[in-house]
């Protein structure tokens, strides 16, 4: 059997934001900001998985800019109702790692991949270390 990712997200993201705010997600996010300093998040960061835009909410609240990337409609949807009156920091891509293969060399100061790196087929695997490492600045996170 192969897994499918979208199909996956395509089914979890009904209830996906029904659980956004318990307390497992609270301190998963809270850990995610103790590991990363508040000038990681002031530069140009690509959200790549970004569910709801709760991350992208966040770095936008810092000062930074976005490129929130889901291969889920509705978490598109929901991350474009979300960043709307920052449509001047925040672009919101349907896609997977075909979007990431579109940014520039060298473009990206942060790379957040939350919950998202287990879903990935072995090639996709490849592909998304391949294009992070592209990607990334020099002494990017």
């Amino acid at each position: 059997m192969t897994f499918n990712a979208k199909s996956y997200w395509n089914k979890k993201s009904a209830s996906y934001s029904e659980t956004i705010d318990t307390p497992y997600h609270r301190n998963r996010l809270r850990m995610v900001e103790a590991l990363l300093a508040p000038e990681d998040f002031a530069g140009h960061v690509v959200d790549f998985g970004c569910g709801d835009g709760v991350m992208a909410r966040r770095v936008l609240g810092l000062g930074g800019t976005i490129t929130a990337i889901d291969i889920d409609s509705d978490m598109v949807a929901m991350t474009r109702r979300a960043l709307d009156p920052f449509k001047d920091r925040a672009t919101v891509v349907e896609g997977g790692i075909e979007s990431l293969q579109a940014l520039p060399d060298r473009s990206v100061d942060t790379l957040l991949a939350l919950n998202e790196l287990a879903y990935l087929s072995q090639q996709e695997d490849n592909l998304f270390y391949e294009n992070a490492a592209r990607i990334l600045r020099p002494r990017g996170a």
